[in-house]
C-alpha cells in the first residue's frame, strides 16, 4: 500500500476544535486512516471511539464482509503483533493468542479488549451513555448522504450534538470526527455551521465560543496515481469522474447562478424550513431572481410550505398555488436564477418535498 497517496488524518486530528470534518474524493482512504489512527491512539494512551453511522441498515452491509469495518485494516496486517476483530457492535483488539490444552485439544487464548463502539445515530438515542470514560472520539463515517431516500434524519444536527452530550458529559472529552466523499454542498451540517468553503484546504469556522475545523484534503496524488485505471479511464471527462476523481461536489456548479439585477422588482417570499428565498423579477431580461434579500419596506405575508414554518405573518401554499407553480415553471425554463448552489439545491429539494421532484435538474 503507497502511503505516499492516500489520505493522512494526522492534520485535521491536531486541530484544536472539538468538531471536525474531512470531505473528500472517493477511495483516497479516508475511513482508513481514521481507523488506523484511533487503532494507534487506543494502544498509545487508551483512548477509546464510536464508529458512527446514520442508519442500522448501513452497518448491516459493512458487516457483510469479512472483519466488516476492520476489514482493510486486518487484510493490510496494519499491526502485525495483535488481532483485530469486530464482535458484534464492538471493535476489539488483542495481544496474539495463547495456547492450552483443554480436554486433548489444543485451544487458543486471546486476551479481547475493546476500544470501538459501532452504532446508529437513528437509534443512538435508545442507548444510556456508557460510563467508559476513556471514549475520546465519535466518529461519524459518511455523514453527506449520497442518496435522497433515506435521506437526513428529522433534527439531524441536534441528535448528534445529544448523542455527543450522552458520552461527554460536559467534561471535553469527547471529540467528534467526520468524513464523507464530496456528494453535496447541500446538507445539515453545512447549513448549520456555516460550511461555505468547497475548495482543498484546512478551514476554521467559529461556533459561539468554539469552533469547527473543515478538511478538504489535496487528492491530486492519488488522482494521477490511479489515472492509467480502468475505471479512470473509462469516465473521463464525465461529472462522475469529477466528483470521485476530482473532489469536486457535484452540485457546486454554476447551473442557473445569477446576481440580481438592479432593475429586478421584489415579487414575494416564500419561508422554507425556516430559511427565506425571496423572488424577484427583471421584466426586461424576462427572468426571475431568487436570493435571502426581502425588502425592509416589505409588507406582503411571507408564503410558507411546511407547518412548521407557519407563524402569525405567514400565509400557507397549497401545491397548486401560484407562487409553486411560477418557481417550477421558471426552472424548467431555465429563466430563474439563483444568488448561491446551495440556494438553487435548496429550493429544488423544497418543492421536490412537494411534489414536484421534476424541478431537480438531475
Amino acid at each position: 500500500m503507497n502511503e505516499s497517496i492516500y489520505y493522512d488524518p494526522s492534520s485535521i486530528l491536531g486541530s484544536p476544535s472539538p468538531v471536525n470534518m474531512t470531505v473528500g474524493a472517493r477511495g483516497i482512504g479516508k475511513t482508513y486512516g481514521f481507523l488506523k489512527a484511533f487503532t494507534k491512539a487506543y494502544l498509545k494512551t487508551g483512548a477509546k471511539f464510536i464508529y458512527l453511522r446514520r442508519y442500522q441498515t448501513e452497518i448491516d452491509d459493512l458487516m457483510k464482509v469479512e472483519n466488516g469495518i476492520i476489514g482493510g485494516l486486518v487484510g493490510n496486517n496494519e499491526f502485525p503483533n495483535k488481532v483485530l476483530r469486530v464482535y458484534g457492535d464492538w471493535i476489539q483488539i488483542s495481544d496474539p493468542p495463547t495456547y492450552v490444552e483443554v480436554k486433548g485439544r489444543r485451544v487458543a487464548k486471546y486476551s479481547w479488549e475493546t476500544y470501538g463502539y459501532i452504532m446508529a445515530l437513528s437509534t443512538a438515542q435508545n442507548r444510556k451513555g456508557s460510563e467508559d470514560k476513556d471514549i475520546k472520539y465519535i466518529f461519524f463515517d459518511e455523514f453527506i448522504r449520497e442518496q435522497k431516500v433515506p435521506g437526513y434524519l428529522p433534527g439531524e444536527v441536534n441528535m448528534l450534538m445529544n448523542l455527543w452530550e450522552t458520552y461527554d458529559r460536559r467534561e471535553s472529552r469527547v471529540r467528534i470526527v467526520m468524513a464523507s466523499n464530496s456528494v453535496s454542498i447541500v446538507n445539515p451540517y453545512f447549513e448549520a455551521w456555516g460550511i461555505k468553503d468547497y475548495s482543498p484546504g484546512l478551514y476554521r469556522y467559529k461556533r459561539g465560543r468554539s469552533s469547527v475545523t473543515l478538511e478538504i484534503p489535496d487528492s491530486s496524488n492519488y488522482k494521477a496515481a490511479k489515472r492509467d485505471s480502468t475505471i479512470s479511464a473509462f469516465t473521463e471527462g464525465t461529472a462522475y469522474a469529477a466528483y470521485a476523481g476530482d473532489n469536486e461536489f457535484k452540485d457546486n456548479t454554476d447551473y442557473l447562478i445569477g446576481k440580481k439585477t438592479s432593475r429586478s422588482h421584489y415579487m414575494w417570499a416564500i419561508k422554507a424550513m425556516g430559511k427565506t428565498y425571496a423572488i424577484w423579477m427583471d421584466v426586461e431580461g424576462g427572468c426571475y431572481y431568487c436570493c435571502s434579500k426581502v425588502p425592509k419596506d416589505n409588507a406582503h405575508p411571507i408564503a410558507v410550505i411546511l407547518r412548521e414554518d407557519a407563524s402569525p405573518n405567514t400565509i400557507m401554499l397549497e401545491r397548486s398555488d401560484f407562487h409553486l407553480k411560477v418557481l417550477v415553471k421558471s426552472l424548467s425554463r431555465g429563466n430563474i436564477f439563483f444568488e448561491s448552489a446551495t440556494m438553487r439545491e435548496e429550493v429544488m429539494n423544497i418543492l421536490a418535498l412537494v411534489g414536484y421532484g421534476c424541478a431537480s435538474r438531475r
